[in-house]
């Protein structure tokens, strides 16, 4: 079960690690921001590009620096020892996808931009189940 939860919280760290490249080197807004704002990147003012080019680098930089710290606690966890991460590990992917929920949401509801929602529903829940299972796993091991 241990190793099970580590493994998804992995793929959950290499989902945030991808999604951050993706907007970190993104030279123009998603579609979904398109819609949001109802416009087309091309008819923004360059002060508005410059203004959403840097709050998608900062995203994906939150994106890309929360992915590696999730797949560097994971793969210590793999490789032996995941008491030193047991309360930071859950914690830090909670978060994380809990707080990209609620950015997803309030786009969705403000706007008539479709987020990426679902996707956003699908890894929290899968985070959750991972850190739920981590802790079952953990006391099980630590009772042994």
């Amino acid at each position: 079960m241990l190793k099970l939860s580590l493994v998804l919280l992995l793929l959950l760290g290499v989902s945030s690690f991808g999604i951050g490249v993706h907007y970190y080197t993104s030279v123009e807004f998603m579609t979904y921001h398109s819609g949001a704002v109802q416009t087309s990147w091309s008819d923004l003012d360059g002060n508005f590009q410059g203004l959403f080019l840097g709050m998608l680098k900062a995203m994906g930089a939150g994106s890309i620096t929360t992915g590696l710290a999730i797949i560097y606690m994971a793969s210590k966890g793999l490789r032996g020892n995941i008491s030193p991460y047991i309360v930071l590990l859950p914690f830090t992917a909670i978060l994380y996808f809990v707080l990209s929920i609620y950015a997803s949401y309030t786009v969705q509801m403000n706007t008539v931009g479709e987020p990426p929602l679902l996707a956003a529903l699908a890894t929290g829940v899968m985070a959750l189940f991972a850190c739920t299972l981590l802790v079952i796993g953990y006391r099980r091991q630590a009772k042994h």
